[in-house]
């Protein structure tokens, strides 16, 4: 039981929200000032396309025939979450959150579907492009006096100076000019992206859940998530006993060993005679 497919399987179609990395054609690399390739989403076992995506079991692929995506005995077929909350960044620089409709053999569970087809409804890139600030403006040190010079001489380090002036330096002076957020970068690759699979892309990700709510049938029952906060409740009593037991034979321990006969052996006759 994973939380995707101990409910069986699902008829229709099921909508969710999951995460993927921006790069580049088939580079993980991605350059916002490059408009000649498009934007591509990465997924945890290659990249989507427009329009409907098909999952196969490309790990039993290498070793047998294979078999439909998805099944209950493999973690094939395309995840997605029924909430936001229960979901976890990709990794990679440029991280997007996205709602898919899933198709096709759908596998159900409390945190989410695995499906056999699914194609992309909606985006929100999760991440921002930074640029050096134009406005900034090196202020010259002192005539004769190098300050980045100085502090790495004495071996206080360029860390210290940093954290006195409040400036990043390098040896020989000051480094580049701050990053600053560049929204009119951001905003060219939404247009890619929205151009490349044909969807909205959205400002913010509750604004994106409001217009393309995930599927909520199949969430636990309030019942069943009480019973859940029960048992963790009892969980943590029974923990909390077991420390409490600890140290009460530590206590125990040092008592004994303050009792007359210091701890020694004692035998049927009383304690050991020195």
């Amino acid at each position: 039981m994973n939380g995707f497919d101990e409910a069986g399987f699902a008829a229709g179609s099921v909508t969710g929200v999951r995460w993927w990395h921006l790069t580049q054609g088939v580079s993980y690399a991605f350059d916002s000032r490059n408009p000649d390739q498009p934007a591509t989403l990465m997924g945890a076992r290659g990249s989507w396309q427009p329009g409907e995506n098909h999952a196969d079991c490309q790990l039993l692929q290498k070793f047998t025939a294979g078999h439909k995506a998805p099944v209950e005995e493999c973690g094939c077929g395309f995840w997605a979450y029924w909430t936001r909350s229960a979901t976890s960044p990709v990794l990679g620089r440029f991280p997007v959150l996205g709602v898919i409709e899933g198709y096709g053999t759908t596998l159900i569970g409390d945190l989410g579907f695995r499906c056999e087809k699914a194609r992309i409804v909606a985006l929100c890139c999760m991440f921002t492009i930074k640029v050096p600030d134009p406005a900034w403006r090196p202020e010259p040190a002192p005539r004769g006096w190098n300050p980045a010079t100085m502090f790495d001489a004495r071996g206080q380090g360029l860390e210290t100076l940093s954290a006195i002036t409040g400036r990043t330096y390098q040896r020989g002076g000051p480094a580049s000019p701050p990053l600053i957020d560049d929204a009119d970068a951001l905003t060219e690759i939404e247009m890619r992206l929205e151009d490349r699979y044909q969807v909205p892309v959205y400002a913010t990700p509750d604004y994106m859940l409001l217009k393309h709510p995930p599927t909520t049938d199949y969430l636990p029952s309030p019942s069943r998530t009480e019973e859940n906060s029960d048992l963790a409740v009892q969980l943590a009593k029974l923990s909390a006993a077991g420390d409490a037991l600890k140290t009460a034979m530590a206590n125990l321990s040092r008592l004994w060993q303050t009792l007359p006969f210091g701890g020694a052996d004692v035998g049927p006759a009383g304690p050991a005679k020195s």
